[in-house]
């Protein structure tokens, strides 16, 4: 997978001119299973070897990963309000909808490390929006998966035509009428309001009811959090996975 994204996503961005920051966020557990991924004690390798495979589809001399962030998953586990979530669930059952809010939470805090990066690299004060900082030391942020083999290459094309209110989005996989939960990139803006979707949980009242009622079904729940930012989805075939 590391390989396919150093081909299909960093070497593009790279031939087009960019200079990439990584980050990552990963639960610090050894073995997982799960019957919705068909895994069963499947090894996870932990921070460092993740670290070093990111790091190592780097074709610069500079370093590629710059931030990156470990949690305790039981303790992440233990210390969540479940019943807040499950009130949303929808037809999830309980174990898929756990692991849709880790994955929620990683989302999140990757994006608060690159906002961080931003703020400290800018000395931007502390009363200035997140996203508002990062704009003016980051053009784009994209997110990807590292579980995922990229088949296709981002497209550079439609990442430079984008608005600040605009996310370039796959325009499959968006089961259910929502946007696809696996690939995202765009200016800082629109991708906060990709990366820290969590955050809409715990203000789901103030959420129109027809969209409430989406709940958090991982898809939907993309296109929910787009529309209450007020981000338009800009739609791709690539990458493809």
């Amino acid at each position: 997978t590391i390989a396919s994204i150093r081909e299909m996503i960093f070497g593009p961005l790279e031939a087009a001119g960019a200079t990439i920051d990584v980050f990552f966020h990963t639960y610090t557990i050894a073995k997982v299973t799960s019957k919705w991924a068909k895994e069963s004690d499947a090894a996870i390798g932990g921070v460092f070897e993740e670290h070093e495979l990111l790091d190592s589809a780097n074709t610069t001399d500079r370093q590629l990963v710059v931030g990156w962030s470990a949690t305790d998953q039981k303790l992440f586990d233990k210390e969540t309000d479940w019943a807040l979530y499950e009130q949303y669930k929808m037809q999830y059952p309980f174990p898929v909808l756990q692991n849709l809010v880790r994955s929620l939470n990683s989302l999140r805090c990757v994006s608060l490390l690159w906002m961080a990066r931003a703020a400290s690299a800018t000395h931007a004060p502390g009363g200035f929006r997140r996203a508002a900082i990062a704009s003016s030391y980051y053009s784009h942020v994209v997110y990807v998966r590292p579980d995922l083999r990229y088949r296709t290459p981002i497209d550079i094309a439609a990442l430079r035509a984008l608005g600040p209110r605009q996310l370039y989005t796959p325009k499959w996989g968006c089961w259910l009428g929502g946007l696809n939960d696996r690939f995202a990139a765009g200016k800082p803006f629109a991708a906060a309001a990709f990366g820290t979707r969590l955050d809409l949980v715990r203000n789901m009242s103030m959420v129109p009811d027809a969209r409430r009622k989406r709940g958090l079904h991982s898809e939907s729940f993309v296109r929910t959090a787009l529309q209450v930012a007020g981000v338009k989805p800009s739609f791709s075939e690539a990458p493809c996975d």
